[in-house]
């Protein structure tokens, strides 16, 4: 069984396999691997702002103890695009895992 870092570490390898037996896939493959990069890139970008969301709350907690109160809220401005990006990006994380699913669909487990 093909699974995607098998097709992503070794796509011409894979191409030349399936080629092999008479399944051209180019197409398909192609755009997995194009599918997984995105993915890739938006779960970066998400883990990046999850650690600047953690570092600004940690600051605000120490403001907080300080009653720096106007520091804090120049921290929640910048907090609320963040969040607001945050919120786009699973969904364009949600779209690349359906688009995955359609082009290969997850094996359905026996029933015993």
């Amino acid at each position: 069984m093909l699974t995607l870092k098998i097709i992503v570490e070794n796509t011409q390898i894979v191409l030349d396999k399936l080629a092999k037996k008479n399944f051209h896939a180019k197409d398909i493959i192609i755009e997995l691997v194009k599918i997984n990069k995105k993915r890739k890139f938006i779960q970066h970008t998400l883990d990046i702002n999850f650690f600047k969301l953690k570092t600004f709350s940690q600051s605000i907690k120490q403001l907080i103890k300080k009653g720096e109160i106007e520091k804090i809220k120049l921290i929640q401005k910048q907090i609320i695009p963040i969040k607001e990006n945050n919120k786009q990006l699973e969904l364009k994380k949600k779209k690349k895992k359906k688009k995955k699913k359609k082009i290969i669909p997850k094996k359905k487990k026996k029933k015993k």
